[in-house]
């Protein structure tokens, strides 16, 4: 099973609210010494009357990861491991059985 390594690589906040409208992540899957990575950038829509409303100046790692991963952690992280899973135990190989001197 992968070891999993999640990046937060920057936030989009609003200045006026504090609150952030996009996080940029990061995730690499890696097993046995190879690994693979993919990034992206959620979306959020921050309502400062909300009770949950947690301002940037107030944010943790913790806090944006737990956003983050609502609801994507597990599709995210399947993908990464489906494609470590190929890249250890391809199951399509390129060549000739024969040489082409």
């Amino acid at each position: 099973m992968a070891t999993f390594d999640w990046k937060i690589g920057n936030l989009e906040r609003d200045v006026a609210t504090g609150g952030v409208k996009k996080i940029h992540w990061s995730c690499t899957a890696s097993e046995g010494g190879v690994g693979v990575s993919d990034g992206g950038a959620k979306t959020l829509n921050p309502v400062p009357s909300d009770p949950a409303f947690v301002p940037y100046d107030s944010l943790t790692k913790e806090i944006v990861l737990g956003w983050l991963h609502d609801g994507d952690r597990d599709a995210i992280e399947g993908a990464l491991q489906a494609r470590l899973d190929e890249t250890l135990n391809p199951s399509t190989a390129t060549g000739l059985p024969w040489s082409n001197e």
